[in-house]
């Protein structure tokens, strides 16, 4: 392998470790995958499940450091050798110029320096793993913060395994963080430990935001758009003084979500304004589009009030003629009309997105878009 061919190799080798790592497609899930046995079901027992994981990363880290250091070390002899008679270096050819048998040395020294490293960090992680799994886990620090909140961990372990088994709760993802709130419990995942708080001893603070743009498909086979998301910080810290605080990232769309779960107070200290959510985002430009479309004449009683949301008064007709006509009397009103309309979109694409799709009416089989919604006014007298 020449120097070129070396190169590719590293550069290729890199690539596709922090592909796995961080779940970029097609590796997506394959250490979940190939650790499938060993670490179980996450949905079951979310604890272990997560201790494991952890473990597992440590272990593949180690074997890409180590690995990748014998393949440094066999691709350059020089380096081996120094490594093996580091006081006694020769070079093969005794006649080189002064300059360039201190540049050749300097080199070599880095590969030696390069390769210890290397293996050094792979030893570290191996070390790390014995010790975390030593007598059930009694040095890991998710056994230490669980011995925190109680004596027996493994009641606490239960308890979390228990309210994540349940179907209420809610999880979102970002990159390769997982954030999930229960009952009871604010729960983060990384790469390698799990994070969590008790949300009666927590307190919760909006602490930084920030804007970050993607190209991003809207559907397949479209061009990409380009699209704005807020990522909000939020500092976690318990009212435990051995449990150290964590800060949670999360987009403000997920953050909306959690705040259906989230019992605690969440302060915003610097007055950082959130964005709305999509539904919301949404709503604004229906409301808008239905304004400014031709109106229905239908003549209302006074108690006749949406079936949806039984305040608002039935002011959203569906006119739409083609491909089948709907002759259903107004039921709705605009608000929960353009709810309906919202939830029967694919969630994946934006509110713009969305102002172009179609649904289902809700009390007959036809088809509408947003451009055959009319306000019910009421006829002249």
């Amino acid at each position: 392998m020449n120097d070129k061919e070396f190169v590719l190799f590293s550069l290729m080798y890199w690539m596709v470790v922090t592909a796995v790592v961080f779940k970029v497609p097609p590796f997506s899930y394959t250490l979940d995958s190939i650790w499938r046995k060993f670490l179980g079901n996450e949905g079951l027992h979310f604890v272990n499940y997560h201790i494991k994981r952890g473990l597992v990363m440590l272990i593949m880290l180690a074997l890409v450091f180590i690995s990748y250091a014998i393949a440094f070390a066999i691709h350059s002899p020089l380096v081996l050798e120094s490594m093996m008679h580091f006081n006694n270096l020769q070079t093969e050819d005794s006649n080189v110029e002064a300059g360039n048998e201190q540049e050749l040395s300097l080199a070599t020294i880095s590969g030696v320096i390069l390769v210890y490293v290397l293996g050094g960090c792979g030893l570290t992680f191996l070390l790390t793993v014995l010790i975390w799994t030593y007598d059930e886990y009694k040095y890991h620090p998710t056994r230490a913060a669980l011995e925190f909140h109680s004596t027996d961990w493994r009641q606490v372990m239960r308890s979390i395994n228990a309210e994540y088994r349940n179907p209420d709760k809610i999880s979102v993802p970002i990159g390769y963080h997982q954030v999930s709130v229960t009952d009871s419990w604010l729960l983060q995942t990384n790469l390698f430990l799990l994070n969590f708080a008790l949300q009666d001893d927590a307190d919760f603070s909006i602490v930084d935001s920030t804007d970050v743009t993607s190209m991003e498909h809207e559907t397949a086979g479209q061009a990409a758009v380009l699209r704005s998301r807020q990522l909000i910080r939020i500092r976690v810290t318990t009212l435990n003084p051995n449990m150290k605080e964590f800060a949670v990232l999360v987009t403000s769309d997920q953050y909306h979500q959690l705040q259906l779960k989230i019992t605690t107070h969440v302060q915003n200290i610097h007055n950082i304004i959130l964005r709305q959510t999509p539904n919301d985002h949404f709503l604004a430009q229906f409301r808008n589009a239905v304004q400014q479309h031709a109106k229905y004449e239908f003549l209302l009683e006074t108690d006749d009030m949406c079936i949806g949301c039984k305040s608002h008064p039935q002011n959203a007709k569906i006119v739409v003629q083609e491909p089948k006509p709907c002759s259903c009397r107004p039921f709705f009103c605009v608000d929960c009309l353009g709810r309906w309309f919202a939830s029967r979109q694919d969630q994946n694409l934006s509110p713009e997105a969305w102002m172009r799709g179609r649904a289902k009416c809700p009390t007959c089989p036809a088809q509408f878009m947003v451009t055959d919604i009319a306000e019910v006014i009421q006829p002249d007298a």
